[in-house]
């Protein structure tokens, strides 16, 4: 049971300071970040064809932590890792709950800035304009 917890804590480790330089208060606040981001609901989608295990981020408490997310994923989806004893690419995104307004342009631009991010089915990288 040790083991097994102190993998946990690499593994926690790992991801706050991947986070580090995207988040203000990463000493302070990133293992509770990362608690959250463990804790929320995430889609898990496999695509066979397109060889391609989606799994997508609901949004976290804060519109800082769902940017540091999307970031997150971005980091992740560039390292282009397999799913093990598979041939599916891991592909991270996060889904914007809070930001559904259409009306307001400055959410949309928010959403479309914020990279790893999708809106519907369309994903949105950090190379895309709007």
């Amino acid at each position: 049971m040790n083991v097994l917890r102190m993998i946990a804590y690499r593994a926690e480790s790992a991801v706050v300071n991947c986070i580090h330089d995207h988040y203000a208060r990463a000493e302070d606040e990133g293992r509770m970040l990362v608690k959250e981001i463990i804790q929320s609901d995430a889609d898990i989608l496999p695509d066979y064809k397109e060889k391609i295990l989606r799994v997508r981020l609901h949004s976290l408490s804060t519109p800082r932590a769902n940017k540091t997310v999307g970031l997150l994923c971005v980091f992740l989806n560039e390292t282009e890792t397999l799913y093990p004893e598979t041939d599916l690419k891991l592909v991270y995104e996060t889904v914007s709950c809070r930001n559904n307004d259409t009306n307001n342009t400055q959410a949309a631009d928010s959403l479309l800035s914020t990279p790893g991010c999708v809106k519907g089915d369309v994903t949105l990288r950090r190379d895309q304009e709007s």
